[in-house]
């Protein structure tokens, strides 16, 4: 998977980007109207608040948990604010992560070592950039 920025949608058929005030709230409802499921939006925040975590332990070397930006689906303000991972890598971490996730829950192996290995690729290209 090689991530390249354009101004047309990508990642398949996810155009979400992560370029505007309402990203949080963006996100998940792209993650909804691409991979409809049972799980809502307060349970897909979570997920993303796991790469946002992940990305700020690693790449940028936070190490108080305390101070992790997170968050809550139920505040209107959090729902507002964008998400950390810029583009052209937005869409290649969060999407593919919280697509990995949906297939675990439905043991889903196939599906979730294929979507996991496309996150990695993604956040690793992420990782080097920054």
């Amino acid at each position: 998977m090689k991530i390249t920025q354009s101004d047309k949608k990508g990642l398949g058929t996810s155009g979400w980007r992560a370029d505007s005030a309402e990203a949080l709230e963006e996100c998940v409802a792209q993650i909804m109207q691409d991979r409809p499921s049972e799980y809502d939006a307060k349970r897909i925040t979570s997920w993303l608040n796991e790469v946002e975590a992940m990305m700020q332990r690693e790449v940028m070397r936070i190490t108080d948990d305390s101070t992790l930006v997170q968050y809550d689906w139920t505040d209107p303000t959090d729902r507002a604010k964008d998400l950390l991972i810029p583009v052209p890598y937005d869409a290649a971490c969060y999407l593919t992560y919280v697509f990995a996730q949906m297939d675990k829950m439905h043991n889903e192996a196939a599906l979730y070592n294929n979507e996991m290995q496309m996150f990695n690729n993604g956040y690793s290209q992420y990782r080097d950039w920054e």
